[in-house]
């Protein structure tokens, strides 16, 4: 099922931001797509959520932490979300290069601009590949972001889920189906308790599959539940892959 396009918007006026909800929907009803939309009053509240987003909308002037405070903070913490400004600050857009801001649509909001602005942003995520695509791990007090093509397999035990990726094993204590659902079609099911980036597949036998982790091989189990769908799965990844 198409999940749709992911966004977010940190605005702290009810009236912009009904706005830009009204214009949104107008586009996206005219585009055909799927699309969900989140908004926060503010940048610690955005920050402080564990969900991922295809891209943000935000002001440059926010209360409390700025718009340019906030993609900083991002991309030092590895986030490449695409970031679109909406602003009456049109003299500042030019630091948004600084963090590689996709654009900036100028207030008060007028529907041709935003609609050609959207189309831009459309089209990036259209050419992204899976493997650019950063999620973000809640763990503690701090954020990890990760890269799909930076992630072996996800493994749960018990209450704990664990994340086996280039950057090391990340335990959380959140439930499968929750990450799952951060995740592309690039990763399959060998069991319930394993999720496999099929990109690091290197032989599938009956007793199960053996996953390539820069050097080393683990061999991970295929149970008859998934045998058959994990097969189909990897095959139609080889051949859009080929």
């Amino acid at each position: 099922m198409n999940k749709g396009i992911r966004l977010a918007a940190i605005e702290d006026d009810i009236s912009e931001l009904s706005l830009f909800s009204e214009m949104l929907s107008t586009f996206f009803e005219s585009e055909g797509r799927n699309y969900s939309l989140i908004s926060f009053p503010d940048a610690e509240s955005y920050l402080a959520q564990n969900r991922d987003f295809d891209a943000v909308f935000f002001d440059i002037e926010l209360p409390g932490m700025t718009g340019m405070e906030l993609s900083r903070k991002l991309r030092e913490a590895g986030n490449d979300v695409p970031i679109i400004f909406i602003t009456h600050m049109a003299q500042f857009a030019i630091e948004g290069y600084e963090v590689s801001a996709v654009d900036f649509i100028l207030k008060p909001l007028k529907y041709p601009e935003f609609s050609l602005k959207l189309k831009k942003l459309i089209r990036i995520l259209d050419n992204r590949a899976p493997s650019e695509k950063t999620i973000s791990l809640k763990k503690g007090g701090s954020m990890i972001f990760l890269k799909e093509d930076e992630i072996y397999y996800l493994e749960v035990k018990g209450h704990s889920l664990t994340y086996h990726s280039k950057k090391g094993d990340i335990e959380l204590r959140s439930p499968m189906v929750e990450e799952e659902s951060k995740l592309s079609s690039s990763f399959a099911h060998s069991s319930d308790s394993y999720l496999i980036n099929l990109e690091y597949v290197r032989k599938i036998s009956k007793a199960g599959v053996v996953v390539s982790m820069d050097g080393k091989e683990d061999e991970l189990p295929l149970t008859r539940k998934y045998k058959d769908s994990f097969r189909k799965t990897y095959l139609a990844y080889l051949e859009a892959n080929s």
